[in-house]
């Protein structure tokens, strides 16, 4: 199954990756957040390189966990290496490390053009979220 958004995020962060992907499916955009949609049995790394390979952007959950986890420098690496738009969703007020992809993805998340419906749909969840967080 197709999904239009991967959902990376550390251990640290799951209510907070939990709650965007419930507003993010809410309105219409259809996640892939682990452990959720990893498949019993299967092997956790390959389910999230499948995942990253077959979603439309990867959204972010940015904190400080997520700035000093290796594993979240993978995802975004590998989002990147695949030509996946990466946005950050920042939840804590920490610059990214300037070595990470995570850096990279706040640079570029500017030039995100994901088109019509689903772009549409992801920024008014986006505020759903962020309102419901406050």
């Amino acid at each position: 199954m197709a999904f239009d958004v991967f959902i990376s995020y550390p251990h640290h962060d799951k209510a907070t990756a939990d709650a965007a992907c419930a507003s993010l499916e809410a309105a219409g955009i259809r996640c892939w957040i682990a452990p959720r949609d990893v498949a019993p049995g299967a092997d956790w790394a390959a389910s999230i390189v499948d995942a990253i390979d077959h979603c439309r952007a990867m959204v972010l959950i940015f904190s400080s966990s997520a700035n000093g986890s290796r594993q979240i420098q993978r995802e975004v690496q590998h989002a990147f290496e695949q030509e996946v738009p990466v946005i950050p969703l920042r939840i804590e007020n920490v610059a990214p490390a300037s070595s990470d992809a995570t850096a990279k993805s706040h640079r570029c998340s500017s030039t995100l053009q994901l088109g019509g419906i689903i772009a549409d749909r992801l920024g008014r969840a986006f505020c759903i979220a962020l309102m419901s967080a406050t």
